[in-house]
């Protein structure tokens, strides 16, 4: 059992029990939604551990390609239309080298314009989460504002859920990249002492597996060159405020100069808040 003062006593019992089974690459038989901000996070942070799963979604909610041509043509694209095709023909090449045969639901928001689409993205995880026992999601770090975006959707997805009456699915957390210390820290958590974390090794075989799924994202090679892959880290979620800055205090986006700063991430998030429970 998880002792977090944010979880019920039968969600912590399931919450322990999911974490033991990563741990050990048991099956894990409840439903679970696994939610992503671009195509490439769901192998890059659990790509060892997703067949475990029998019952399982993927929601991807952005097509990970940025609403200016610049980028795409920074990866060989004229346009950023063509940029998300390959970046979903990507996508479809990695989940087959996992041998991964799943639902899978594309939002397909630009990337980093995913807190602009928060009503959007709430009605298919409100519809998604109702029925799934477990969801997995990137924490709140400031990494990237398209994962700050899946972190709060998610949260406030199963707070709507418990709201009207249902029992949404215990919240847990993969690990993805933050600022620390004047670097980027990449594969492992903001620590919180409330939420118990578990480093799980892959076997040989699972890491070979996931390197290969790995290969077919050509586009994000120097992004997936900043982790370590026989390693992944999972946790319970936290109960985030997300008026706040995130908890490294920094938002690693912020060094970009993108139009989508950390402080307006939160003004636009503040507002679907309010008009969701208006």
């Amino acid at each position: 059992m998880i002792d977090n003062p944010e979880l019920s006593a039968e969600d912590s019992e399931r919450a322990g029990g999911v974490l033991t089974n990563l741990m050990l690459s048991r099956p894990i038989d409840e439903p679970a939604v696994v939610i992503t901000a671009h195509p490439d996070d769901e192998t890059l942070a659990m790509g060892g551990r997703l067949k475990t799963f029998k019952s399982l979604t993927l929601i991807q909610l952005t097509d990970g390609a940025p609403t200016c041509d610049a980028d795409a043509r920074r990866a060989g694209f004229v346009r950023r239309i063509a940029y998300a095709e390959e970046r979903e023909s990507e996508a479809q090449r990695a989940l087959a080298a996992l041998d991964l045969n799943c639902r899978r639901i594309l939002a397909g928001v630009p990337d980093q314009q995913s807190v602009f689409s928060v009503p959007s993205l709430l009605r298919i995880l409100e519809d998604e989460l109702r029925d799934a026992a477990l969801v997995f999601t990137h924490p709140y770090e400031g990494g990237h504002p398209d994962h700050d975006t899946a972190a709060f959707v998610s949260q406030f997805a199963c707070d709507l859920i418990r709201a009207k009456g249902g029992t949404p699915p215990a919240r847990l957390e993969f690990a993805s990249y933050h600022h620390s210390s004047g670097a980027l820290a990449t594969g492992r958590f903001w620590p919180d002492q409330t939420c118990p974390e578990i480093a799980v090794s892959l076997e040989n075989e699972a890491e070979k597996i996931k390197r290969r799924a790995l290969a077919e994202y050509r586009t994000q090679a120097p992004v997936i060159a900043w982790f370590q892959h026989g390693q992944e880290r999972y946790r319970v979620a936290p109960r985030y405020d997300f008026a706040r800055p995130p908890p490294p205090e920094i938002a690693h986006y912020d060094l970009f100069g993108w139009p989508i700063t950390a402080a307006k991430w939160r003004g636009v998030a503040a507002r679907h808040s309010v008009e969701a429970r208006a």
